[in-house]
């Protein structure tokens, strides 16, 4: 590991090396002045600046070091959005018109990305653009963020409801979709699903969604939309989730008779489940004249962060679990990842475990572990039991029945 770690040092050693040869070619073919670049010191003042989270306190800050940092169009995207976020555009709009200009005169990168979300800004607070302006705006978008679902969403929605153009909105889609380095296909997903009667009159995009609706890994969420689009949703429901292992018991106490539950849920593999994608489970027990509704506890299968921090080298590095596992619940519960490879683990070659120091003994715990906690397969399973206090609530009577939750 100590052999690996320097082979990472050199590494990082030349690449500063290659990069500060760069930097003087770049000044030397520009003719910039030496005061034009940051110190190490003013970068780090830089870094500390545009981080701040009072945004407030940030305006002030670049504004307060202005004779630093003015001659980086970087500077002006900055301050432009920290004037955006507390709502003034007018301050912000100069801003961003200056980081255009001084950009445009040193160009280093075939894609802006802080050009396409100035473009995404002004198409969201100006409101007196012309349909060309609009259209040139929305190709500057697409240009520098080209795998960003979330801009490219909103060209799709300004096309639909501003431009009144459904080809090119769902032209639009379809070409997220297609990428496969979109940032967020499951929201295009969701946004197809609610546009479907807009997608029936284009038959092209319609039979390309129902694509990836019917095959593939899609969320739980967006497929239960795209299911109530149907007409028979509760029958496909019905197939599509699986309820085992029902068990019922008689619990002591107030409510004596009243059975305690306990079911199984399965989700199959392709679906992608997030809590909250299932609000509630009820159950409804029936009597003459009386119906008891039970609202019942939902618990996700999988490993907690308690057990994974047992292990020493996840407990000392808390972002080294992200490497072998994914979240089912944030910060709760976790599934292994698909695809673990246990050779690259103990050659100490799987992806970004360079980053942390780990002796030995640490990646053998690693590959105990994982292999450990292999599921056997990749259904999400949700288990559901009665809540241990039950307070009943009268919610009125219906031709003699009274309904209680």
């Amino acid at each position: 590991m100590w052999n690996l770690r320097k082979q990472d040092m050199e590494i990082i050693k030349a690449l500063r090396q290659d990069a500060m040869e760069i930097v003087f070619k770049l000044y030397d073919k520009y003719h910039l002045d030496e005061y034009d670049r940051l110190t190490e010191a003013t970068a780090n003042m830089f870094s500390l600046c545009i981080s701040e989270p009072d945004v407030n306190k940030r305006i002030r800050l670049l504004e307060e070091h202005r004779n630093d940092f003015g001659m980086l169009a970087e500077y002006y995207y900055y301050l432009g959005m920290g004037y955006l976020e507390s709502g003034q555009y007018i301050k912000a709009k100069s801003c961003f018109d200056t980081y255009s200009d001084v950009y445009a005169k040193t160009p280093l990168f075939r894609c802006d990305e802080k050009g396409g979300t100035i473009a995404l800004a002004r198409l969201s607070y100006e409101k007196n653009l012309s349909q060309i302006e609009k259209k040139h705006l929305i190709n500057i978008v697409l240009q520098n963020l080209p795998n960003n679902s979330a801009a490219l969403l909103q060209c799709a929605m300004i096309y639909l409801y501003e431009l009144e153009d459904e080809t090119q909105c769902l032209n639009l889609l379809r070409k997220g979709l297609d990428n496969p380095y979109a940032t967020d296909r499951e929201l295009l997903l969701m946004t197809a699903v609610e546009l479907m009667p807009v997608m029936t009159r284009h038959n092209d995009v319609n039979g390309l969604v129902h694509k990836y609706l019917s095959a593939g890994t899609i969320g739980f969420d967006t497929y239960v939309a795209y299911l109530i689009q149907s007409s028979d949703y509760v029958g496909a429901l019905s197939t599509l989730i699986c309820v085992e292992d029902v068990k019922k018991r008689p619990i002591l106490g107030s409510v004596l008779g009243w059975p305690a539950v306990r079911l199984h849920i399965v989700l199959p593999e392709r679906f992608i489940y997030e809590r909250g994608d299932i609000a509630a489970v009820y159950w409804e027990t029936h009597k003459a004249k009386k119906i008891l509704i039970r609202e019942l506890q939902i618990k996700e299968e999988g490993i907690t962060l308690k057990e994974i921090e047992k292990v020493s080298c996840f407990d000392q590095y808390k972002d080294l679990k992200y490497l072998f596992f994914e979240t089912l619940v944030p910060n709760e519960i976790f599934v292994l990842k698909r695809g673990i490879d246990y050779n690259e683990i103990e050659q100490g070659e799987w992806p970004r475990m360079s980053q942390f120091v780990l002796s030995g003994r640490d990646i053998k715990q690693i590959v105990k572990f994982c292999k450990k906690h292999e599921p056997e397969n990749r259904d999400t399973d949700l288990f559901c039991k009665s809540k241990r206090k039950i307070g009943w609530k009268n919610l009125g009577e219906i031709d003699g029945v009274k309904f209680k939750l």
